[in-house]
C-alpha cells in the first residue's frame, strides 16, 4: 500500500514538474519576443508579451524588471515603480533590478529613495560604472534639493519664530 502511494506521489510531482517545465518554456517565449518587441520600438506589444511571461512565471524577476523598463520607456513612472519594486522584492541581491528601481525613483522625483537603493545596488556590485554615475547624479539631486529647502532666510525665520515661542512660554509662566 506504501509503494503504490509513493508511485502516486511520485507520478503527481512528475506532472507538475512537466506542468511548470511547459509554463517556463511559454514564459521564455513570450519573453524572447517581448525583448524583440522592445527593440524594434514597438513597446505596447513588448508589455503583452512581458505580462504573458509574467503570467507563465510570476517569480521571475527578470521579467517583472524588463515590464517595468518598458513603463519607464513609456513614462508611466506609477507603474514603472511598482513593477520594479517587485522586482526588487523577488530578487533583493539583483544589482540590475535595483538599478532601475532607482532610476524610476529618479523620474518620480524621489531622490532621497533612489539614493538609498543606488546604494544598495553599488553595495552588491561596486563596478558598475552606470550604477555608480546614476548614484553621483542622485546625490548631487539630493544637495540640490537639500540646500533649496534650507535657505539661510528659511533659518533665520525658524530661529526668530523660536525665540518668540520662548518669549511668549517665559512670559506666561512669569505672570502665574
Amino acid at each position: 500500500m506504501l509503494s503504490r502511494e509513493i508511485d502516486v506521489d511520485l507520478a503527481q510531482q512528475v506532472c507538475e514538474g512537466a506542468a511548470h517545465t511547459k509554463l517556463e518554456k511559454q514564459a521564455r517565449k513570450a519573453f524572447a519576443q517581448s525583448k524583440e518587441a522592445f527593440n524594434a520600438g514597438r513597446l505596447e506589444e513588448a508589455a503583452r508579451s512581458l505580462h504573458q511571461a509574467i503570467k507563465f512565471d510570476p517569480s521571475n524577476p527578470l521579467y517583472q524588471r524588463n515590464l517595468g523598463l518598458v513603463h519607464l520607456r513609456n513614462q508611466m513612472s506609477e507603474m514603472a515603480l511598482a513593477t520594479l519594486e517587485k522586482a526588487v522584492d523577488l530578487d533583493p541581491l539583483d544589482p540590475k533590478s535595483r538599478l532601475h528601481y532607482g532610476k524610476a525613483l529618479m523620474a518620480a522625483g524621489q531622490v532621497y529613495e533612489a539614493r538609498k537603493e543606488l546604494r544598495i545596488a553599488l553595495a552588491i556590485d561596486p563596478h558598475d560604472e552606470e550604477t555608480a554615475e546614476l548614484y553621483q547624479r542622485a546625490a548631487k539631486g539630493w544637495q540640490i534639493i537639500f540646500h533649496q529647502s534650507f535657505h539661510p532666510g528659511w533659518f533665520l525665520l525658524a530661529f526668530v519664530s523660536l525665540v518668540l515661542i520662548v518669549v511668549v512660554v517665559v512670559g506666561l509662566i512669569i505672570s502665574d
